[in-house]
């Protein structure tokens, strides 16, 4: 199969361009491992995220309170 072959080619099977080489064969796909997700390890995931989340909001809320209290010191102070 020619260069230019490759670009018309007209087959079923998506294009995978780590399957083509440089002079257009193709070489055998290998399988990819399938992921082993447990309920537990999903679970797990959720939980933590979930909790850096609240934690991020938490945090958040601490510094947006402060700027608000720089915010008014400024106000009453006049200074821009």
């Amino acid at each position: 199969m020619t260069k230019d072959n490759v670009a018309m080619d007209n087959s079923t099977e998506p294009f995978n361009a780590l399957a083509v080489t440089m002079n257009g064969n193709k070489r055998p796909e290998e399988p990819m491992p399938a992921p082993h997700y447990t309920m537990p390890g999903i679970l797990h995931f959720l939980q933590t995220e979930w909790a850096r989340y609240e934690m991020d909001r938490a945090q958040w809320e601490v510094d947006r309170a402060e700027l608000q209290v720089i915010t008014v010191r400024r106000i009453k102070c006049g200074v821009r």
